[in-house]
């Protein structure tokens, strides 16, 4: 048996650190397993400039060091810029379109939007509430496959046409709103025990000013990745929320609550 989709971490400190490989080793005798060394990668995340670096081997062979590795779907940089992974997932996502508009062109209005939002759509929000990106310049990556995909489920391509009223009648919320809801979502089923992600990073307010109260403290942030990461950006949002929608009694509520929301908005 091979081992796949194997992932170990941890905060390296000197080269005695390396010694987890060679538990890693005796973990795959136990379970008679192999890891292939040419197939493993290390990556250095770090915003040091001299990082602690030497070289990992396992089975003596040196493993290759990388700046983007991709995991569980998710391409991660050495400095957790989401950039990259916005470049390929559109990528793909406008390769899908067009394979689309290639063979579904005289298609219906309602089958050409229902291939969108099953084919193309999940491609640029798998896992969006771990890499949720904040710079402008990928959000409008992001959402410029969304606009053209509406003009072509719409058939007009107009340079005079509004495409954010072609997403309206579509119904369509902006790929931005989606993501917000997705990590709300996930913020709330991490709170009442929905998934298996414990909550240690919420911490209820003490003081009662405004507001209700189940607020949460949000994490400090020292650097910008990790100000826009998943819990503090979240958590910022879940305090803005009103009483009645985080006691929602169900998620399904919840998420309804939200949508109603964007609605709204």
């Amino acid at each position: 048996m091979f081992a796949d989709d194997c992932l170990m971490y941890r905060t390296i400190h000197d080269t005695s650190d390396a010694a987890d490989l060679d538990n890693l080793q005796q973990w795959e005798q136990d379970w008679l397993m192999d890891f292939n060394p040419s197939k493993c990668e290390v990556i250095t995340i770090s915003n040091k400039r001299n990082c602690i670096s030497f070289p990992y081997t396992i089975h003596n062979e040196t493993l290759k060091k990388t700046d983007c590795a991709k995991y569980l779907g998710v391409n991660i940089t050495s400095n957790l810029s989401w950039s990259t992974h916005v470049d390929k997932i559109c990528k793909k996502a406008n390769s899908t379109q067009a394979f689309l508009q290639r063979n579904i062109r005289s298609c219906p209005q309602k089958i050409k939007a229902r291939c969108y939002t099953t084919l193309v759509r999940p491609l640029l929000e798998f896992s969006s509430a771990a890499w949720a990106p904040h710079h402008k310049s990928d959000i409008n990556k992001l959402e410029s496959v969304q606009r053209r995909a509406a003009r072509f489920v719409m058939r007009d391509y107009h340079r005079t046409s509004s495409v954010s009223n072609m997403l309206r009648q579509l119904n369509w919320p902006t790929l931005q709103q989606r993501r917000d809801t997705s990590k709300l979502v996930m913020l709330y089923k991490s709170y009442y025990g929905l998934v298996d992600i414990p909550p240690c990073h919420l911490v209820l307010l003490s003081s009662r000013t405004r507001g209700h109260n189940l607020r949460f403290v949000i994490p400090r942030a020292s650097i910008l990745v990790y100000q826009h990461a998943f819990f503090p950006s979240t958590i910022r949002m879940w305090n803005a929320l009103s009483a009645s929608l985080i006691t929602a009694p169900s998620c399904e509520a919840f998420r309804e609550g939200l949508a109603n929301i964007l609605i709204d908005a």
